[in-house]
Protein backbone atom coordinates (compact mmCIF):
# COMPACT_ATOMS: atom_id res chain seq x y z
CA UNK A 1 0.00 0.00 0.00
CA UNK A 2 1.36 3.40 -0.97
CA UNK A 3 1.89 5.94 1.82
CA UNK A 4 0.90 9.61 1.55
CA UNK A 5 1.62 12.48 3.89
CA UNK A 6 -1.52 14.25 5.09
CA UNK A 7 -0.73 17.81 6.15
CA UNK A 8 -2.78 19.02 9.14
CA UNK A 9 -3.46 22.76 9.09
CA UNK A 10 -2.50 24.88 12.11
CA UNK A 11 -5.91 26.53 11.68
CA UNK A 12 -8.98 25.65 9.67
CA UNK A 13 -11.45 28.48 9.10
CA UNK A 14 -14.04 26.14 7.57
CA UNK A 15 -13.94 22.53 8.72
CA UNK A 16 -14.95 19.66 6.46
CA UNK A 17 -18.55 18.61 7.35
CA UNK A 18 -17.31 15.31 8.85
CA UNK A 19 -14.87 17.20 11.10
CA UNK A 20 -17.57 19.71 12.07
CA UNK A 21 -19.97 16.92 13.09
CA UNK A 22 -17.14 15.22 15.02
CA UNK A 23 -16.42 18.46 16.87
CA UNK A 24 -20.09 19.18 17.64
CA UNK A 25 -21.05 15.71 18.90
CA UNK A 26 -19.47 16.16 22.33
CA UNK A 27 -21.22 13.14 23.86
CA UNK A 28 -19.03 10.89 21.67
CA UNK A 29 -15.63 12.44 22.35
CA UNK A 30 -12.73 10.35 23.56
CA UNK A 31 -10.34 13.30 23.57
CA UNK A 32 -9.90 16.03 26.15
CA UNK A 33 -11.53 19.40 25.67
CA UNK A 34 -8.02 20.86 25.46
CA UNK A 35 -7.20 18.67 22.42
CA UNK A 36 -10.59 18.95 20.69
CA UNK A 37 -9.60 21.69 18.21
CA UNK A 38 -6.47 19.76 17.21
CA UNK A 39 -8.45 16.53 16.86
CA UNK A 40 -11.03 18.28 14.65
CA UNK A 41 -8.24 19.61 12.40
CA UNK A 42 -6.81 16.08 12.09
CA UNK A 43 -10.24 14.70 11.12
CA UNK A 44 -10.60 17.62 8.68
CA UNK A 45 -7.26 16.83 7.02
CA UNK A 46 -8.02 13.11 6.79
CA UNK A 47 -11.48 13.73 5.32
CA UNK A 48 -10.08 16.03 2.64
CA UNK A 49 -7.32 13.51 1.82
CA UNK A 50 -9.86 10.68 1.52
CA UNK A 51 -12.01 12.70 -0.88
CA UNK A 52 -9.00 13.82 -2.93
CA UNK A 53 -8.28 10.14 -3.57
CA UNK A 54 -11.74 9.50 -4.97
CA UNK A 55 -13.55 8.19 -1.89
CA UNK A 56 -16.50 9.57 0.04
CA UNK A 57 -16.54 9.85 3.82
CA UNK A 58 -19.30 10.30 6.38
CA UNK A 59 -19.90 10.13 10.12
CA UNK A 60 -21.36 6.86 11.38
CA UNK A 61 -22.54 6.07 14.89
CA UNK A 62 -21.73 2.50 15.84
CA UNK A 63 -24.36 0.44 17.59
CA UNK A 64 -23.93 -2.36 20.08
CA UNK A 65 -24.84 -5.64 18.41
CA UNK A 66 -26.29 -7.08 21.61
CA UNK A 67 -28.70 -4.29 22.57
CA UNK A 68 -29.00 -2.01 19.56
CA UNK A 69 -27.94 0.89 21.79
CA UNK A 70 -25.25 3.36 20.76
CA UNK A 71 -21.89 2.47 22.27
CA UNK A 72 -20.79 6.13 22.34
CA UNK A 73 -18.16 5.89 19.62
CA UNK A 74 -18.07 7.55 16.23
CA UNK A 75 -16.48 5.84 13.26
CA UNK A 76 -15.85 7.21 9.81
CA UNK A 77 -16.91 5.37 6.72
CA UNK A 78 -14.98 5.85 3.47
CA UNK A 79 -16.27 4.28 0.27
CA UNK A 80 -15.16 4.33 -3.33
CA UNK A 81 -17.33 6.21 -5.81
Amino acid sequence: MEEHDVPVPARASKLHPVARRFRDRIEYHEVSRKQLARSARIVHALARAVESRGYSISNVTRRSTATGESDGRVAGSATSW
